[in-house]
Formats: structure tokens, sequence, C-alpha cells
């Protein structure tokens, strides 16, 4: 009797240990309450970007491993700016706003300068029939041609000038800068003419030998 309470004594004990062993595995699957975030950082603060130009902004949230790792977005003014859930601004209007993202608690912002809309010189340049005698900007801030480019005597590209009246149409400049460009002579030097409200400033020299050079520069 006394060796069947002991067998039984010692299958209770076992019994209890393998339901520890199992409930600490268990345990060890259930997170011990939420992960809070301790901050929210994004990868910029300060932004610029152009009307109908977009910007994609990323936020990190800090531990990587924190139960609410969801990002909210807002603008503060979305007649310059808005966001979409993802982060992606787009430029609506002139002005300043702030993207704030937000996540547990946590916020990071992001001072966004929209400016207005400029031509885009390089899809210009790229949509040129030949691009001989035409130079764009590393940035694409300026697009330049040149009638003669290797300044030969005598010489005239009548094709660089038709594509250069081609350009002023397709910027939207007016008719009479052809008019301008081509009674220009060598002794008047450079000129120039801004165009404020489609953000492009031209200026152009001429020489017998040099030919006609055109320079498109972006303002603004």
């Amino acid at each position: 009797m006394k060796k069947i309470k002991k067998i039984s004594i010692t299958f209770t004990i076992l019994l209890c240990v393998v339901i520890s062993m199992l409930s600490l595995a268990a345990c060890d699957e259930i997170p011990f309450g939420n992960v809070a975030v301790e901050n929210l950082v994004l990868d910029k603060t300060t932004a610029t970007i152009r009307v109908e130009e977009t910007l994609q902004l990323i936020g990190t949230v800090i531990p990587n491993d924190a139960t609410n790792s969801t990002i909210s977005w807002q603008s503060s003014t979305d007649s310059i700016a808005t966001v979409s859930d993802t982060g992606l601004v787009k430029g609506v209007g002139e002005g300043t706003c702030i993207i704030t993202a937000s996540s547990d608690g946590k916020s990071a912002f992001c001072v966004v300068t929209v400016k207005k809309k400029v031509p885009d010189l390089r899809a210009l340049y790229n949509a040129l029939d030949s691009k001989y005698g035409w130079t764009i900007g590393d940035d694409g801030s300026y697009l330049s041609a040149d009638t003669n480019v290797l300044d030969l005597d005598n010489y005239s590209n009548s094709s660089i000038a038709d594509a250069i009246q081609e350009m002023n149409k397709n910027l939207g400049l007016p008719d009479s800068l052809w008019n301008d460009m081509i009674q220009t002579t060598w002794s008047m030097g450079k000129q120039e003419e801004t165009y404020e409200s489609i953000g492009i400033k031209v200026s152009w020299t001429y020489h017998p030998d040099k030919g006609l050079e055109v320079t498109y520069k972006l303002i603004g």
C-alpha cells in the first residue's frame, strides 16, 4: 500500500513538472504586455517640391518591435500639400505647410515648401529630334542651344534655329521673342527676358562667327 502511494506521489510530481514546463514554453510564445513606441523619426525634416510634384516621406518607428508601429499622416494645409496614408506628399499650391507623422502617441514633422510649377526642361530636351547643338544642365535647371557649335565662319544651322522657335512655342513664350533674337546684333551684347508666370529666364547673344546662342533657365 505504501509503495503504491509513493508511486502515486512521484507520478503527481512528474505531472506537475511537465505541466509547468509546458506553461513556461507557452508563455515564451505570448508577449508579456505591449512594447511601446519610444520615438518616431522621418527621413526628412524639411523639403522643397513644386506644384504637382510628389515626395515620398519615410517614417521609422523605434524600437522596431513596437506593438503598434502603424504610422498615420496629416498635412496642416491641404491646399498647399496633401499626404497619403503611405507618406506620399503632393504639391498643390505655393506656400509652406507641415506634414505630421504619428504613431502610438509619438510624432515627427517635416516642413514642406511648395513652389510654383515650372517647365520640365529635361523632358523637352529628350523630345528633340536632334540633340546636336543643345546642352542640358545635369540638374535640368537650364537648357542651351548653339546654332554654330564649332564656331565656323559663315556657318548657319537652320535646323537648330527652327528648333529654337519650336522650343519657344513649347515653353509658351511669345512670338515676339524670336523676332527679338534674330534682330540682335553683336554690338548689342547679351540680351535677357524674364517670364515670371512661366518660370523661365531666356538669355541670348549673337555673333557673326559664333552664331545665335540661347539659354533657357528655370527661375522661382
